[in-house]
């Protein structure tokens, strides 16, 4: 929140990405897109994102298509522009 950084997340084919951006002005710019899963396969979908003010950690919350209605989440490190997942 003070580094002035903005995730964005978004579904790619069955997949997902996150794609971390810099905030200077009225402009942000995107760094490359980072696959949220450690697997393949998981069909994305209904994913929401909020952020951890206590830790400074993106947290995505997602139902994997194939998965009933099982949610799953991740948690993301920024550093840079570019974003880590944890398994999950």
């Amino acid at each position: 929140s003070n580094s002035n950084k903005v995730v964005l997340v978004a579904k790619n084919g069955n997949d997902g990405s996150a794609y971390v951006g810099t905030v200077s002005g009225t402009s942000i710019s995107f760094g490359s897109g980072v696959s949220i899963f450690t697997g393949s396969g998981t069909n994305f979908t209904f994913p929401f994102c909020t952020f951890d003010s206590n830790s400074n950690k993106v947290v995505v919350v997602y139902r994997p298509h194939s998965g009933g209605f099982t949610g799953r989440a991740r948690v993301g490190t920024v550093s840079g522009t570019s974003i880590s997942f944890g398994s999950g």
